[in-house]
């Protein structure tokens, strides 16, 4: 996941009108390094996910898998809630995924871009039933080919999509939502 989200994230612009959110199976260290580094490289402002944040469109937040992540309401804001892991049904990725979904139905999109967890499948089938929309990074492009290709299967996706293409799929989802206009 490291390699794919160095090619993407810096090609994403701070003009984005969403944010995106990232989250990756490493150590929380490892997160903590890799958020610096790639907020040094990237136009868009990379920050490490924690719990209070609050979501600002134009930015990319990267939690941990460790990291029990929900999109919460708060006030006028959107923020980083951390929950507990002993009351969860699903991984991180659910988690976050299910928690987007709720609250943008079919303005989310979620994508899948390499991982050897079984997280993931649940979060992406709420995305779907809310009408969000879904990417899988193709075998080809990914480290770990696991969690994509589960998904893939136990959601019933057809297609999958080369790196570029992702790149262009955000691109795109996001100048559909700053215009108004949503589109499967």
């Amino acid at each position: 996941c490291f390699s794919n989200l160095l090619q993407i994230v810096p090609q994403l612009g701070s003009e984005m009108s969403g944010a995106l959110l990232a989250v990756i199976h490493q150590s929380v260290e490892h997160v903590n390094a890799f958020a610096e580094y790639l907020d040094a490289i990237s136009p868009m402002k990379v920050i490490r996910a924690r719990e209070g944040v609050n979501i600002e469109s134009g930015n990319c937040y990267i939690a941990s898998g460790s990291d029990y992540m929900s999109v919460k309401p708060y006030s006028a804001q959107l923020t980083l809630q951390k929950v507990a892991k002993r009351s969860l049904k699903g991984g991180p990725l659910d988690i976050l995924l299910s928690s987007v979904s709720t609250i943008f139905k079919k303005r989310a999109a979620g994508i899948i871009l390499s991982g050897d967890e079984n997280d993931g499948e649940k979060g992406i089938s709420i995305l779907m039933k809310n009408e969000g929309s879904q990417a899988i990074l193709c075998e080809e492009e990914c480290y770990y080919k696991n969690m994509g290709r589960q998904i893939t299967k136990k959601c019933d996706i057809s297609r999958t999509y080369a790196l570029d293409s992702i790149v262009d799929t955000i691109r795109q989802k996001h100048y559909q939502a700053k215009h108004g206009r949503i589109a499967g």
